[in-house]
């Protein structure tokens, strides 16, 4: 263990794998089911699969490029066709825009869980993020709840989640009363990094009415 359990927060992508295989000791059945069960088929979210193997995007949907240097020289490599299964858990569920939007606001809204498990999405501890280091000058206060994050953005609080596979980063938000609503997609030629891309945070702010 890194830190004591209830001390720090720490987020990753094992956490979302965990979860995964939780629910398959559970009910005794792929994940997959249970996401399809329990919100694609109630939610009529009719674009949104869990692929399994299936490196296919059903559909109409962007190319995903990731830049590759080799032997020097930079290509752009089109990597639209991958095995989802490469982040399991974690991001393999392909969605469209308003799909999106329809699992946000009945997520956020509590037409999708019961109260107490909702007022789950929102409960951010009050403990801090681990970064990494043991400085305490360095630590942020935690900033997700069951599943979501919590962002502010020139005063405006959204809540919600971004991530990325190769090709592709995408995130998705809205604040408390649902009024205020993004969904977005992206191709940022690299996957990863500690920075969220540039393209991304304007996409944001202009969202949250910056500039």
């Amino acid at each position: 263990m890194v830190f004591a359990p209830g001390t720090k927060q720490l987020y990753g992508n094992v956490t979302y794998h965990v979860l995964g295989m939780v629910i398959e000791q559970v009910t005794g059945r792929p994940y997959g089911e249970s996401i399809r069960d329990g919100i694609i088929r109630p939610l009529r979210l009719s674009g949104t699969t869990v692929p399994g193997a299936d490196t296919r995007i059903h559909g109409p949907h962007a190319r995903a490029y990731e830049a590759v240097t080799v032997d020097g020289r930079t290509k752009h490599i089109d990597v639209t066709k991958a095995n989802p299964t490469f982040q399991w858990a974690a991001a393999e569920i392909v969605s469209t825009a308003p799909d999106l939007d329809r699992f946000l606001v009945a997520l956020m809204s509590g037409e999708l869980l019961p109260p107490a498990q909702t007022a789950e999405l929102f409960a951010v501890p009050d403990v801090a993020a681990h970064d990494g280091d043991d400085d305490p000058a360095n630590d942020v206060p935690a900033h997700f709840g069951g599943g979501i994050g919590r962002f502010a953005v020139a005063g405006v609080e959204f809540w919600g989640k971004t991530g990325d596979r190769p090709g592709f980063a995408s995130g998705v938000g809205a604040v408390r009363d649902l009024s205020r609503r993004l969904v977005y997609s992206l191709n940022t030629l690299h996957m990863g990094g500690d920075e969220q891309p540039e393209t991304a945070r304007r996409i944001i702010a202009a969202a949250s009415g910056v500039g």
